[in-house]
């Protein structure tokens, strides 16, 4: 039982963080202009468009890849699961400002494509590892005070 499930968690939680890669969060309509936003220019949203953001992203993903491979530590495999997920809203909330910055949801006509969904998912995903791993470091801790 132990180390099952938060393995798939996380690794759930990196594909989808992986996988805004080839997905992008929003793109533009028919009819609506975005010429000159710098990072609408292209009629796609996506991690591409800015540096910072494609690196937060990138950087979660891989932490809750390492994260897998601490299964021998579990409270370190909890602090990097969290990390993991303070990056990953770090990166909403970094996308959210790219695109109030350039006012794109006053202009209109914006599409919303499944790369949103993916880093809500992604936290989803994460929280649950991260409740599984800290079941199973109590799981632990009993066994162990019951060998004393």
């Amino acid at each position: 039982m132990i180390q099952r499930i938060q393995t798939i968690f996380l690794l759930l939680a990196a594909g989808l963080l992986g996988a805004l890669l080839a997905v992008p969060f929003l793109s533009v309509g028919s009819g609506a202009d975005y010429a000159e936003a710098g990072i609408l220019g292209d009629q796609i949203f996506n991690l591409q468009d800015h540096l910072a953001l494609l690196v937060l992203f990138l950087a979660a993903a891989g932490l809750s890849l390492i994260s897998i491979f601490l299964f021998k530590k579990r409270p370190l495999q909890m602090t990097f699961t969290m990390i993991s997920l303070l990056v990953t809203v770090g990166g909403i909330g970094f996308a959210a400002y790219l695109l109030f910055q350039t006012g794109a949801f006053d202009k209109g006509g914006l599409e919303v494509q499944a790369g949103v969904a993916f880093p809500v998912l992604s936290i989803i995903f994460l929280l649950l590892a991260y409740r599984n791993i800290k079941k199973d470091e109590k799981i632990v801790k009993s066994s162990y005070s019951r060998l004393r």
